[in-house]
């Protein structure tokens, strides 16, 4: 909506407060107004064609109400507003690559200087406030991608899964695609099913010829013990075994459950302010719903709430606000 437009309205609204305006003054305000609009136009026409004051200001708050409607976002605003969003988004990309190089330099310092394995991940957890597991996702990350600039806008969780993929061919479809923008969480996904080694299926077993006869011929002998195969009394039969291994699996399972399950060191993007960033997604990813919500998932699996309460309520936001 044209700033002169909204001027002409106010102006109107204003003489209609003060009585001894009079009612062409009101009229040339309005003359102002080019209509882009249909009912715009049509409620400018009846408002101009009223004679006495009265009727005149009685159809202005109907040209407000068409305005009202007109209403749409200015793109100007939005894509300054969006050039912000990726500057800040890339800059945390980049704050991760930093962490990584930084660490890489005190572990350099600690261990070239007498000091151990050990010392560095002390003080990985004293001073920095980083966990183990952490701090290395970020050096390795660092160390793979941190000079070559082709992945500088490529998220850390589509980096941190590829730093872990050790075929040659798919690092290199990875950096081609990286180069034209296209390595995203789900193009990356595609990518490690495309190259991902193909199971060996075991040779079927032939079917028995001799009509369940041993090697001496006589029926029921099963050539294991040389007695003869009167498995209903001497071995377990198959609905046996069938019924032990149900046992095993269910006394399996009830120990797995009672097993506490250690909880997962929550990732340094789930501080982030940034919705996106917290689930590992570009801007381009996290405008699709379909990827927020897998993603999330994913997220949901390894830090369920009753693990971790914080992450969990982290993630459950960036949900929420990339799904408005």
């Amino acid at each position: 909506m044209k700033v002169d437009t909204i001027k002409a309205v106010q102006t109107v609204q204003e003489n209609a407060l003060l009585k001894t305006v009079k009612l062409g003054a009101s009229k040339e305000a309005l003359q102002s107004i080019v209509p882009s609009d249909k009912a715009l136009k049509d409620a400018l026409a009846t408002c101009l064609s009223a004679r006495t004051k009265k009727a005149f200001f009685e159809q202005v708050p109907v040209i407000v109400e068409v305005l009202e409607k007109m209403k749409e976002p200015d793109k100007a605003v939005l894509a300054e507003i969006a050039g912000r969003v990726k500057d800040q988004i890339l800059a945390g990309q980049n704050a991760y690559l930093l962490a990584g190089k930084f660490l890489l330099e005190g572990k350099a310092e600690i261990v070239e200087n007498g000091g151990t394995q050990k010392d560095f991940i002390a003080w990985l957890e004293s001073d920095c406030e980083v966990k183990r597991a952490q701090a290395y996702k970020l050096i390795k990350v660092y160390e793979t991608y941190g000079d070559n600039s082709d992945f500088s806008q490529v998220s850390m969780r589509v980096l941190y899964t590829l730093q872990g993929q050790a075929n040659k061919e798919l690092q290199a479809k990875a950096l081609e695609m990286a180069k034209s923008k296209e390595l995203t969480t789900g193009s990356l996904d595609e990518l490690i099913q495309e190259y991902a080694p193909k199971k060996k299926t075991p040779p079927a077993t032939p079917p028995r010829t001799d009509g369940g006869k041993s090697l001496s011929g006589k029926p029921g002998d099963t050539g294991d013990t040389g007695k003869t195969g009167d498995t209903g009394k001497t071995g377990d039969t198959s609905d046996n075994v069938i019924e032990q291994y149900k046992k095993m699996v269910a006394d399996l399972t009830a120990r797995l459950a009672k097993i506490e399950r250690p909880a997962m060191p929550a990732l340094p993007q789930f501080e982030s302010p940034i919705f996106a960033v917290r689930l590992g997604l570009s801007v381009e990813d996290a405008k699709d719903k379909r990827l927020v919500t897998a993603r999330y998932r994913f997220f949901a699996k390894l830090y369920p709430s009753s693990v971790d309460k914080v992450s969990a309520k982290r993630l459950q936001q960036a949900k929420d606000g990339l799904l408005k």
